[in-house]
């Protein structure tokens, strides 16, 4: 038997070819575009983790160069300090700045008191005592003995005092330290804002008073009379009940209680200011 012959027109072949074709030519391009495409993220994700390490070695440069500098400015501040604390000469910032190793430091100082302006004492804690110095300091030679040959010679002094925080208000003892021919004695008085409380503790009421410095209550503190009869030495400040924010304003000039320091070391250009305050020598 023979096979029926079929016989399928040229131009329907054509037809199919050309689809075949297109067909494969769309799945190669469709193949190369994901190609592409994840050449293109792995390009991205390489990019990223470099930039992110590149970024994080420049980070760890920086760091390390500013804790070296750190180091080297608190360095020549100590150094300063210490030079200032121990009564050397002034090193100007205008003129030759002192070097310790790869370092560079100038500094002044002016003493913390020694005139009739308000002064702010800061923070005092329960049962703490803040000093007050009545008398001056030998701060020439760097040993800050107290010199009785001189001592505050005004009237009184204001003692001014706030809370710092709470609803308890703070009530202050003052303890004058005084000599005379019998020798060192103390005289004390205790002050309370709080009317409730001062039956009780037999303290002495507060007056309102800022001492030009914002406060709320305090007390006029009066001394004795000025030598030959005595010398005053010191005021002692006690909060009792609760921490106090404390302020004087004396009525002449303060003798000095301490020395305020400002510094500047290179590297880097900053100034570092500090008050180093006297401290008890009784």
């Amino acid at each position: 038997n023979k096979l029926p012959n079929h016989s399928f027109p040229a131009d329907i072949l054509t037809d199919k070819f050309t689809t075949s074709k297109m067909d494969l030519m769309r799945k190669n391009s469709g193949q190369k575009g994901q190609v592409l495409l994840i050449v293109l993220l792995v390009m991205v994700v390489g990019l990223t983790i470099g930039l992110s390490l590149a970024t994080r070695s420049v980070t760890d440069i920086k760091i390390s160069t500013q804790l070296e500098e750190s180091s080297r400015a608190f360095s020549a501040a100590e150094a300063g300090i210490e030079a200032a604390l121990k009564g050397e000469p002034v090193v100007d910032c205008a003129g030759t700045w002192q070097t310790i190793g790869q370092a560079k430091y100038c500094f002044s100082k002016t003493t913390a008191g020694g005139t009739s302006d308000p002064l702010v004492l800061g923070k005092i804690g329960i049962a703490d005592t803040y000093t007050v110095w009545l008398v001056e300091h030998d701060i020439v030679t760097g040993n800050p003995q107290i010199d009785e040959s001189h001592d505050y010679d005004g009237p009184s002094i204001d003692v001014c005092w706030q809370k710092t925080s709470g609803t308890i208000e703070p009530a202050m003892e003052i303890t004058l330290i005084y000599q005379d021919a019998g020798g060192y004695k103390v005289s004390r008085g205790a002050y309370d804002p709080d009317g409730g409380r001062i039956g009780s503790n037999a303290f002495t009421a507060t007056i309102p008073l800022d001492c030009g410095l914002g406060f709320t209550y305090g007390t006029t503190f009066s001394l004795p009379p000025s030598p030959p009869t005595y010398t005053a030495i010191a005021l002692r400040l006690r909060p009792f009940y609760a921490e106090a924010n404390v302020g004087i304003k004396p009525s002449a000039n303060l003798p000095s209680q301490g020395l305020s320091i400002a510094l500047t070391p290179i590297p880097p250009f900053r100034q570092f200011l500090t008050t180093f305050y006297f401290q008890e020598q009784m």
